[in-house]
């Protein structure tokens, strides 16, 4: 993406609240299983073995999320867990999965799951969240919240990528965290992700059980009113944790004013829209990803063994591998094929 197209959303972002999910788990009645399957584009890798306590497990989304079962105890029903990464696979390989909703009716309606937790995300790429504005108020008390306490984790070494700000805890049923996204995409070797960004702050809420299924139930209102449903989401997060500006006439921080960046960034919702952000890789990617982490080696094999004994075992292995494509090899291969034909 090109730095003025880029610019230009951030401008857009600047009167357009966006929520993001960023993981999604659900657990659907044992005799659902197949819906489920079908539900999951690309369909399931078995594995050897169970997880958190299932008998039974596979991996979806080329390996980015996971689904588990138990034959013998179908009281647990079936449950499936995905990240970031696995349901933007799934809107690469698949649109029901860009209407986020859509799939949230199927799951808790049409297959009588229950959403066990979602992270809601929100991001700031104006410049109007401050880490250290943040931390500051949190060491002063410059703030209100439902949470009793929190925590600041900074990495160090290859991890040395921001600090992240955490209120409450991993094991409630609400837990936010807040850090520098950009950062974190340049440390994880993402740099073409942040092409043109200057600042990214997210906002991560983090829900759990019943929490999780009562949000999940918001954003399937989203179509018929994604505003408003945006701004109760809002005003969930501002009932979690407001920031404050002190005033020395009022001992009582709940009648303080919120902070103007504060209200800014959740409270003025004018415009809103509940993104889900596709990941589609192109053949283009697989070719740079080659040059940049492959060639050495193709080089290395090429000096020891010659061109003809080289290129024999690369065809060998080209070969061999297409047993092991997954969802997403294919799905490049679709595109790419598409666009090579006539009028593509």
């Amino acid at each position: 993406m090109g730095r003025a197209k880029r610019q230009e959303q951030q401008q857009e972002q600047s009167s357009v609240l966006e929520a993001k999910v960023d993981y999604l788990e659900f657990t659907v009645p044992a005799d659902r299983f197949y819906d489920v399957v079908g539900l999951l584009p690309g369909g399931v890798e078995p594995l050897d073995r169970g997880w958190r306590g299932y008998a039974s497990s596979a991996l979806v989304a080329g390996g980015k999320g996971r689904c588990a079962w138990s034959v013998d105890d179908p009281r647990m029903g079936v449950h499936v867990s995905l990240g970031a990464q696995a349901l933007g696979v799934f809107a690469g390989l698949d649109d029901r999965w860009c209407d986020l909703p859509g799939v949230l009716a199927v799951i808790r309606g049409e297959l009588g799951g229950n959403v066990t937790r979602l992270d809601v995300a929100w991001d700031d790429q104006t410049g109007l969240l401050d880490l250290q504005t943040m931390q500051e108020a949190v060491d002063q008390g410059h703030l209100t919240s439902r949470w009793r306490g929190g925590h600041t984790w900074k990495g160090w070494g290859a991890q040395a990528g921001g600090a992240t700000l955490y209120f409450g805890s991993s094991r409630s049923d609400a837990m936010l965290r807040t850090y520098d996204k950009r950062a974190e995409r340049i440390q994880k070797g993402h740099e073409d992700q942040v092409e043109g960004i200057e600042h990214w702050v997210r906002v991560e809420l983090q829900l759990r059980r019943k929490r999780a299924d009562a949000a999940a139930a918001l954003f399937q209102a989203s179509k018929a009113d994604q505003v408003g449903v945006m701004r109760q989401l809002a005003g969930v997060l501002r009932g979690y944790v407001e920031f404050k500006t002190p005033t020395t006439a009022d001992s009582n921080k709940r009648r303080w004013a919120p902070a103007e960046w504060w209200l800014t960034f959740l409270g003025h919702v004018e415009k809103a829209r509940l993104v889900v952000e596709k990941i589609v890789r192109t053949i283009e990617d697989v070719q740079d990803w080659v040059s940049s982490q492959v060639a050495p080696s193709l080089a290395l094999l090429e000096k020891a063994l010659g061109f003809d004994r080289a290129w024999s075992f690369l065809r060998s292995e080209a070969t061999a591998g297409r047993a092991r494509w997954g969802p997403r090899h294919l799905a490049i291969l679709r595109a790419t094929r598409e666009q090579a034909r006539p009028g593509g």
